[in-house]
C-alpha cells in the first residue's frame, strides 16, 4: 500500500473514536484533533500497596516454529517524535537500524500528529496500521485482547531475553500468560526547584531526604509572592502528582484486585484536603486554569519555586534553558508515617498484528529497547531509559545537568506503577473530573471524593 494512501487512511473515522490518550510524556491529555501522519526521515476494599516496578516474568513456554520473512523488509514505526531530541533519536535508531540490518531490514517511521491513540486504533480499524507502535497500559490489554497485537514471546524466548535488564512492569509487558511488549521508557515521578529562587527568598533548598510534605509547605509559603509567584506546582491529574502524596500516605486510588475505586477512604479525604489547602487556603499553588501570572511555562519563566511532574521535564527544563539555576530534589515523605512514594509508567515497544514481517518487527522493538537506542533516549534527556544498565549510567541518563541527577535513579527505588486495568483510560479521565471542583473551592474534599468513587465504581461495574 502507498504511503499517501496509508497516510488518508489514518485520518479517517477518527471521529467515532472515543479515546483520549495519554501524551507523550505519560500525562493526562485532553482529547486532540484529529490526527495526521506523515512519514520522516526514513531509516477488599481497603487499598493495597503501590504495585513496584520490578523484572517482569516472561511466559516459558517452548518456542514452536517461527515465522520468518519475506525480505528485505521495511518495518514502519509510528512515532510522535517530532521535533528537536526526540526527532534526533528517531533518526539515529532508524540509521543504525539499517546498518545493522540493511539492506535485509530497515526501517520507515511514520509520524503522528495530534492523538497517537486514535490515529493508531484508526489505522488498525483500516487495515492500515503499522508494524510497530509505542504503547501504553491505558490502551495495551484492550488491543492485546481484541488480537490487535503479536505475541513476541516465542522471538524473545529464541533470544535468550532477560527481562531483569530493564525496570520492566509486568502489567504492560506480558497479558494472559503472553508477552507483547519490549521496555522503552520509565517516565517516573520527579520533584524539581529554582534554586536562584530558595537563594534570593533565604529559604533552605531541600538537600538530603530528610524532608517532609510540612517542610515543602513551609517552604513554599515563604517563595509564594502574590501576583509573582507560586512557591509549588504540579498538574491536576494522579500520575506523577496526587498518587506520590496517596501511596506515601500508604493508601492508594482503586484496591489490590482492581475492582474498587478507594479515592474516598478516610485517609486518601485527609490526602486531597491537604493537596487542596496548597491552593485554597495557603494559595501557595495556581487554581485549575489559572492565568494570574500570564500564559506558558510558569516553570521556564521563573515564577515557580517547586515544580513536580515527570521526567520528561528534566530535558525540557535543560533544553529550554531558563535564566535560573535549578535542581532535583527527593520526594518528601509523609510527615507520619515516614514512607515516600514515586509512580512510574512503563511505555513499551508493541507490534502490531497486520504486520507482514513478526520477526523483523520484533527485532525493531527489541532495538528500541537495547543498549544503542536506550542510551540515545538518556543522553538526549528524553525520558529515564528502561534499561538498567541505560539508567544508572553517571555518564548516560544521569549525567548533569541537573547537579543532583543521580536522584533519579533513588527515585525508582520506591517507585510504583499505575495499576492498569481494562477501561483504565476511561476510569482514570471520569474520576480525575470529579475531584477538580474541589480544587477551584466549588465543592467539598469529602463530597469529591465520594463522587469519584461512585463513578470509579460504575465504570469498575462495566469493564
Amino acid at each position: 500500500m502507498a504511503l499517501m494512501t496509508r497516510i488518508r487512511l489514518l485520518q479517517t473515522g477518527l471521529a467515532a473514536v472515543g479515546a483520549v490518550a495519554l501524551d507523550a510524556c505519560g500525562e493526562a491529555a485532553p482529547t486532540t484533533p484529529a490526527s495526521t501522519v506523515a512519514p520522516t526521515k526514513p531509516a477488599a476494599t481497603s487499598p493495597s500497596p503501590a504495585p513496584t516496578v520490578q523484572a517482569a516474568a516472561a511466559p516459558t513456554a517452548a518456542p514452536t516454529s517461527l515465522p520468518s520473512g519475506p525480505f528485505p523488509f521495511k518495518v514502519t514505526s509510528a512515532t510522535y517524535f517530532a521535533a528537536g531530541e526526540r526527532l534526533e533519536w528517531t533518526n539515529k535508531t532508524a540509521d543504525e537500524f539499517a546498518r545493522i540490518n540493511g539492506p535485509k531490514i530497515t526501517v520507515e517511521n511514520l509520524q503522528v500528529t495530534g492523538n497517537f491513540t486514535e490515529a493508531l486504533i484508526a489505522s488498525i480499524a483500516s487495515g492500515s496500521g503499522p508494524d510497530v507502535a509505542r504503547s501504553s497500559g491505558s490502551w495495551m490489554s484492550d488491543f492485546a485482547d481484541k488480537g490487535s497485537l503479536v505475541d513476541i514471546g516465542p522471538y524473545a524466548r529464541r533470544d535468550k531475553v532477560d527481562l531483569s535488564q530493564w525496570y520492566a512492569q509486568e502489567e504492560v509487558l506480558i497479558r494472559k500468560g503472553k508477552h507483547y511488549g519490549m521496555p522503552f521508557w520509565q517516565a517516573h515521578s520527579i520533584f524539581l526547584y529554582n534554586k536562584t529562587m530558595f537563594t534570593n527568598n533565604g529559604v533552605k533548598p531541600p538537600e538530603g531526604d530528610t524532608w517532609t510534605w510540612t517542610d515543602m509547605l513551609e517552604a513554599a509559603q515563604k517563595l509564594t509572592k502574590t501576583g509573582e509567584t507560586f512557591g509549588i506546582q504540579m498538574n491536576y491529574i494522579f500520575e506523577f502528582a496526587w498518587l506520590n502524596f496517596i501511596r506515601s500516605a500508604g493508601e492508594d486510588y482503586i484496591n489490590g484486585d482492581r475492582t474498587k475505586t478507594t479515592i474516598n477512604s478516610a485517609g486518601n479525604i485527609e490526602v486531597f484536603q491537604w493537596l487542596v489547602d496548597l491552593v485554597q487556603k495557603y494559595k501557595v499553588h495556581p487554581v485549575p486554569d489559572d492565568k494570574s501570572l500570564g500564559e506558558g511555562d510558569l516553570w521556564l519563566k521563573g515564577k515557580i519555586g517547586m515544580r513536580l511532574g515527570n521526567t520528561g521535564l528534566i530535558g525540557s527544563t535543560q533544553f529550554g534553558k531558563p535564566d535560573f539555576e535549578w535542581d532535583m530534589f527527593v520526594t518528601p515523605k509523609h510527615p507520619k508515617t515516614g514512607k515516600r512514594a514515586c509512580v512510574a509508567n512503563e511505555n513499551p515497544t508493541v507490534v502490531i498484528s497486520q504486520t507482514k514481517n513478526p520477526e523483523a518487527s520484533y527485532m525493531l522493538a527489541k532495538f528500541y529497547a537495547d543498549k544503542f537506542s536506550q542510551d540515545l533516549v538518556g543522553k538526549l534527556r528524553i525520558n529515564s531509559p528502561s534499561l538498567r544498565s541505560s539508567a544508572t549510567d553517571q555518564a548516560v541518563w544521569l549525567a548533569p545537568p541537573p547537579a543532583n541527577m543521580k536522584i533519579a535513579a533513588e527515585q525508582m527505588k520506591h517507585a510504583g506503577s499505575l495499576s492498569f486495568h481494562l477501561n483504565w483510560l476511561q476510569w482514570y479521565n471520569e474520576t480525575t473530573k470529579q475531584l477538580l471542583p474541589a480544587f477551584k473551592g466549588e465543592m467539598s474534599v469529602r463530597e469529591a471524593c465520594d463522587k469519584a468513587s461512585q463513578i470509579g465504581d460504575s465504570l469498575l461495574r462495566g469493564a
